[in-house]
C-alpha cells in the first residue's frame, strides 16, 4: 500500500501535532510501565502508544490517559472489556522510577503531566509512577536532583532555583539512582544533545528503559544504533522513539505494528516531513522578515533547538534515515 503522512499543513494541524508530541512523550512510558498483554495489542506497539482516534482535541493528560487506556471496540463486548479492567486493577502495584534529562518546551510539559496523572495512574492502572531524578542546565553546567521519595514540578523549581541544592550533573549516576529507586526505571531524553545521546547504550546495558525525542542515535553511527538494539535483546530494555518522527503522531508504530507485522509491505511514504518549514511555508507573507517568522515558530515550540537542523535540511534527513529501516 501507499501510505501518506497527513496533517502538517496547517498552523492548525501544527498547534495539535505539538500538543500531541507533548502527550505521545508521556504516553510511550506506559509500554515500560503496563503490563503488555495482547488485550492492549491494538493500542500498544513496540515503540510507544498508539490511539485508534482519528484526532485527538486539547483535552488534559489525565484524559488522554484516559482515552488511550483499554478501548471498546468493535468485537469486543462491555462484559469483556469490563472484566479486562478488573483483572488489570487486580494486578500488584508495578512502582517505576523515570530520570528526566532536559525541562525545555516537551521536557517541561511533561513533568507536569507527570505531577497532574500520578494519582490516577496509580488508582487506575497500578502505576506508582515517581520523577525520582531530573537533570539539566544551572549556572552553565550540568546539574541533577534526585530523591527516592518523588520530585515534583514544585520541588524541582525551588531547589533550582536556590544555592546549595542538587548535585553536579552526572547521567550515569543518575540512571543507577533511579534503579536503586524502583525495580522498574526509565531515563527519558527530552533534549537535542550529543552527549546524552552517548548515553543510551550505558544504559540500556544497564538494563534501564530509554524514551526520547532526540534523534541523534536513530540517525546516527549505525554501529551505535545496532549495539543499542543488540543491548535492548540482551537486558530486555527498551528504546521508545516514537516521537522522533511526526510530532507524536503513531507513524512508525503503525508501520511496524499495523503493517509490517500483518503482512504488508510498504511501497512508499511521503509526507511532509518538517512541521517547522510547513509553517513557515504557511504564514510567511510578502513583506514579512524571513528572520521574525522563524522566531516565531522557535517560540511555540515548532522548531528544533537549533533552527538551523529544520533550516538546512537536517532534521528532514534525520527523520529519513529513522523510518527508512522500520521499512524492512
Amino acid at each position: 500500500p501507499s501510505w501518506q503522512s497527513a496533517g502538517h499543513n496547517s498552523t492548525k494541524g501544527l498547534s495539535l501535532l505539538k500538543n500531541m508530541m507533548h502527550r505521545q512523550a508521556f504516553a510511550a512510558l506506559l509500554l515500560v510501565a503496563l503490563p503488555v498483554a495482547s488485550a492492549f495489542a491494538p493500542t500498544l506497539g513496540v515503540s510507544g502508544l498508539q490511539t485508534k482516534s482519528s484526532s485527538m482535541s486539547k483535552a488534559s493528560a489525565a484524559g488522554f490517559l484516559s482515552s488511550a487506556r483499554l478501548p471498546l471496540r468493535a468485537g469486543r463486548s462491555a462484559s469483556a472489556s469490563a472484566a479486562t479492567s478488573l483483572h488489570m486493577a487486580a494486578k500488584e502495584v508495578k512502582k517505576m522510577a523515570v530520570g528526566l534529562v532536559g525541562t525545555g518546551v516537551v521536557g517541561g510539559e511533561l513533568f507536569k503531566q507527570f505531577d497532574a496523572t500520578r494519582a490516577k495512574l496509580l488508582k487506575d492502572d497500578g502505576i506508582d509512577l515517581i520523577v525520582a531524578a531530573v537533570s539539566t542546565i544551572k549556572n552553565d553546567e550540568g546539574w541533577m536532583l534526585c530523591d527516592a521519595k518523588g520530585i515534583t514540578v514544585a520541588s524541582y523549581e525551588k531547589a533550582l532555583a536556590a544555592e546549595g541544592t542538587g548535585e553536579k550533573g552526572d547521567l550515569k549516576k543518575m540512571a543507577e539512582f533511579c534503579k536503586s529507586a524502583a525495580p522498574n526505571a526509565a531515563m527519558l531524553d527530552c533534549t537535542a544533545a550529543e552527549a546524552v545521546s552517548e548515553m543510551y547504550l550505558p544504559w540500556l546495558e544497564m538494563g534501564v528503559h530509554v524514551c526520547t525525542p532526540n534523534k541523534k542515535v536513530g540517525s546516527g553511527d549505525l554501529k551505535r544504533y545496532k549495539a543499542c538494539k543488540e543491548a535492548m535483546k540482551k537486558t530486555g530494555a527498551q528504546w521508545g522513539y516514537e516521537t522522533t518522527v511526526g510530532a507524536g503522531l503513531p507513524i512508525i508504530g503503525t508501520l511496524k505494528t499495523d503493517l509490517l507485522a500483518t503482512g504488508d509491505v510498504p511501497k512508499k511514504i511521503e509526507g511532509i516531513f518538517s512541521g517547522t518549514l510547513s509553517y513557515i511555508f504557511n504564514t510567511y507573507k510578502p513583506g514579512m522578515k524571513f528572520s521574525e517568522v522563524i522566531e516565531d515558530a522557535k517560540n511555540k515550540g515548532f522548531t528544533e533547538p537549533d533552527p538551523r537542523d529544520d533550516l538546512s535540511g537536517t532534521d528532514v534527513q534525520r527523520k529519513v534515515v529513522i523510518v527508512a529501516p522500520e521499512g524492512g
